[in-house]
């Protein structure tokens, strides 16, 4: 959803978040027919003379009228001519627009870093916006069955954009269709229109719980799902003869997340040899004899066929083992969730699997529990937090800065504590704060209603769970709407443990949260103030957690609940790209970036001269002298790891002795 509208010559596009693309423009006139623009997922036209347009210090690529080729426009003060033909300027802000126009006119880099498109006479050109921000616009229902399950597995793929390579990458893909269960089978025809056939079929056995982890091999593939009486499961591409047997369950979990680790990143590795992003991990298609220019305009069904062929053990080492990872319950309950698991590709399994495949010791590899329960390693995870994370997006989420209120009873001096820091600390998001002290049952029932960013809960818990107010107890299961966000329930006096602290949070989350953070136990005051930095910095809820439970000193008894890789940016592409450094003793540091995020398919490539850019999830290093290091640092904003210890890059000092 792109709202666009003109005002005070400027032409002013807004999506369902607030992000914003302004346009300057000189001798507007609307009175233009619009012209179709070459490329699929577009939100919102609009269609307009104009003589002039200034674009601010956004990324401005210029490209040929059928979008096959676009040339990104360089810095510093420049000027390119524009021959009397059809052209496409793509422009990317904090959301996107493709300008399609024919005539001369001048493209211009201002001094100031803007971008200006000028025409001599007054020239029609037609405006297409993206939002950067997904939305399942559709729902597939189905019954709640193995060959229902298929249907909905199937549908999932109405969201690719392209069935190239290029697929790999969010912005080719849109957010795939929710799914429901229901009597009747529903498939909405803009779905159905939008299934491609890649000739690529995935049999599975008549039973609901191979649709679980067969998810993401068959989003990714594209694959036509059904279920047939048989006992394994079987790939098969009809059109070139070749069938790819996989064992039953509980084997078929791992194998089918292999099979789909084989095929997403083989296609990564396809499309930035293709597209000129220089990938380091790119040389390995030479270790496994795979052509990217030939698989590059290869069809789906060709290229799987080459990457089962290829010896890709390997190389499979070298590529991302997982960075999201969901266990989930075979259940129609928890079945909903697998369009929003698929939508970041995230790799699925049962949770009989735990056992052999288990939670990564990895701090930056997060963990779904999507079941009854919890485990070690793991996050409460539920549907319902997806779907409120939607219900935000609709609601326009905090309509300005985040909000952060502070509400309890009986820790005046914690809580004062807990304000203070909020309203003080340094860090990437301006945060609006309020307090409120001595809260009453309806006051604090009230503050969990009342829609803002977060809300963190100070207060006593009593022995049966219950959280102490100012006059009497409130039972938080009992709550009915939840219309913060994230909250984080900072309980102190009688200890719980992770299952029922778990069971509460899930509750929020199931009125209304999309995520939260729950004390267990004992909680540091250093490792709490580390893990709000993180989390208004920009780390989800899980990953501070993780963060903070390998890093920093001290007790911090904590579990989280709901969409655990949900950030106080409200941003599901945020990434995370925490450095380790080691000092080398000779003046020189050891730099090891591991950039990660929900959503795989991204990658990293930091600004340092002859580093190649690597896949979101594996390790880039490099080495940097004092200088280059402190240079590094104070550009980026990092969040750092030295000497064993979490610190800021704007904390230079700990990590070396400026030369």
């Amino acid at each position: 959803m792109v709202e666009v509208g003109l005002s005070d010559a400027t032409l002013r596009a807004v999506d369902r978040v607030g992000h914003e693309l302004a346009i300057d423009v000189v001798g507007w006139d609307d009175d233009a027919t619009p012209e179709a623009i070459p490329v699929k997922g577009l939100d919102e036209f609009v269609a307009a003379r104009a003589t002039q347009l200034t674009f601010g210090e956004d990324l401005v690529e210029l490209g040929d009228a059928d979008a096959e080729g676009f040339e990104k426009l360089g810095e510093g003060t420049q000027t390119w001519s524009l021959a009397d033909d059809a052209h496409l300027v793509k422009v990317t802000s904090q959301l996107g627009a493709y300008l399609k126009f024919t005539g001369a006119g001048t493209l211009a880099r201002l001094a100031d870093g803007r971008v200006r498109l000028s025409f001599e006479h007054p020239t029609a050109v037609t405006f297409g916006y993206w939002s950067l921000v997904d939305y399942p616009e559709e729902t597939v229902t189905v019954p709640a069955t193995a060959s229902g399950l298929a249907t909905a597995l199937s549908a999932l793929s109405s969201a690719y954009l392209s069935l190239g390579p290029d697929r790999t990458l969010p912005g080719w893909r849109e957010y795939p269709p929710r799914i429901a269960f229901g009597d009747e089978t529903d498939v909405p025809d803009a779905v159905a229109d939008a299934v491609p056939d890649t000739g690529i079929e995935l049999v599975l056995p008549d039973e609901f719980a191979y649709g679980i982890p067969a998810a993401p091999l068959a989003y990714h593939l594209a694959a036509d799902v059904r279920v047939a009486d048989r006992e394994t499961p079987e790939l098969r591409v009809p059109e070139h003869d070749v069938v790819h047997e996989f064992p039953a369950l509980p084997e078929f979990g791992v194998a089918a997340n292999d099979v789909f680790q084989r095929t997403f990143y083989a296609d990564c590795l396809v499309n930035s040899a293709r597209g000129g992003t220089d990938l380091a991990e790119a040389e390995f298609l030479d270790d496994v004899g795979l052509d990217a220019d030939a698989l590059f305009d290869a069809t789906p069904a060709e290229r799987l066929v080459a990457y089962l062929d290829a010896p890709f053990e390997r190389i499979r080492s070298r590529l991302p083992a997982r960075s999201h990872v969901a266990f989930v319950e075979p259940t129609a309950e928890y079945a909903t969730a697998l369009g929003h698991l698929a939508h970041h590709e995230a790799r699925v399994y049962l949770p009989s699997a735990f056992d052999a495949v288990g939670a990564s010791a990895d701090p930056s590899v997060t963990s779904a529990w999507l079941a009854p329960g919890t485990r070690p390693g793991t996050y409460a995870a539920s549907p319902a937090a997806y779907e409120n994370y939607l219900s935000h997006l609709d609601a326009g989420l905090d309509d300005g800065e985040p909000e952060v209120l502070v509400v309890g009873h009986g820790r005046d001096g914690d809580q004062e504590a807990v304000t203070a820091f909020y309203r003080h600390y340094d860090g990437l998001v301006d945060l609006s704060v309020v307090e409120r002290r001595d809260a009453t049952t309806a006051d604090l029932a009230a503050a969990l209603a009342e829609r803002r960013a977060f809300v963190h809960v100070v207060a006593e818990r009593t022995p049966d769970g219950g959280v102490v107010c100012a006059d009497g107890v409130l039972d938080l299961e009992t709550v009915e709407a939840v219309g913060a966000r994230l909250f984080a329930l900072d309980l102190t006096g009688a200890s719980t443990d992770a299952d029922a602290a778990s069971a509460v949070a899930r509750s929020l989350v199931d009125a209304g949260a999309v995520a939260g953070a729950s004390r267990t136990g004992a909680v540091s005051r250093t490792a709490a103030e580390s893990f709000v930095r993180l989390l208004v910095n920009g780390f989800g809820l899980e990953l501070s957690r993780r963060l903070v439970d390998r890093y920093v000193d001290g007790a911090f008894d904590v579990v989280v609940a709901g969409d655990g890789t949900h950030t106080l940016q409200a941003d599901d592409s945020v990434n995370y790209i925490p450095l380790h450094v080691v000092a080398n003793g000779d003046g020189t540091f050891a730099v090891t970036g591991k950039a990660g995020g929900p959503t795989a398919g991204l990658f990293w490539h930091p600004d340092v001269p002859e580093v190649r850019p690597r896949l979101l999830a594996n390790g880039l290093a490099f080495e940097l002298s004092a200088t280059e290091l402190a240079d590094f640092l104070d550009d980026e904003g990092y969040l750092v790891v030295y000497d064993d210890e979490l610190h800021w890059s704007n904390e230079l000092t700990p990590f070396y002795p400026v030369a």
